[in-house]
């Protein structure tokens, strides 16, 4: 069968994303099902595989289904912040939703924001894309509160030489 030697090149997920929805006979709907199964095992290990499975369910099924990948993945303890960027930024650009999306990164901002102090800087980039800058203001002084004593961080656009 092609789809099995094709896992031998390609990395998992990418294989069944590429081969999920070319399937539209009766016989081969099963195999697609085996498929979704097995594309729902490896996200379950690998943010990067929640994305491109949310991304992938937002083109394909539409707006809801991506959002409930991501309620499912933001239970996991695998969940990164890159999750949380990608849903908002998703909401942001592909949904138009300016409000869910900020309300992903004020979620995200109250979870992860002092493990992970990438994400305020990818929060900073989005709400100064939106040119807000109460909520700017607002973002960094909680930024500084929560990221004592977290790892140093360079900001190129703030940082003296």
């Amino acid at each position: 069968m092609v789809f099995n030697d094709i896992f031998l090149v390609f990395p998992p997920f990418l294989t069944h994303l590429s081969f999920k929805g070319t399937s539209k006979t009766r016989e081969r709907a099963e195999q697609e099902r085996l498929v979704d199964e097995k594309l729902r095992q490896v996200s379950e290990k690998s943010s990067l595989a929640v994305i491109m499975y949310m991304r992938f369910a937002r083109r394909s099924l539409g707006v809801n289904p991506a959002r409930h990948v991501f309620s499912q993945a933001r239970k996991q303890p695998y969940c990164t912040s890159h999750v949380y960027v990608a849903a908002a930024l998703l909401e942001f650009h592909a949904n138009k939703e300016q409000n869910v999306a900020s309300k992903i990164f004020d979620l995200g901002f109250g979870l992860i924001a002092a493990s992970q102090p990438d994400f305020v800087l990818h929060y900073l980039d989005y709400l100064t894309h939106l040119n807000d800058d109460a909520s700017t203001k607002m973002v960094i002084f909680g930024a500084l509160f929560c990221l004592r004593g977290a790892k140093k961080i360079r900001v190129p656009c703030l940082s003296g030489p």
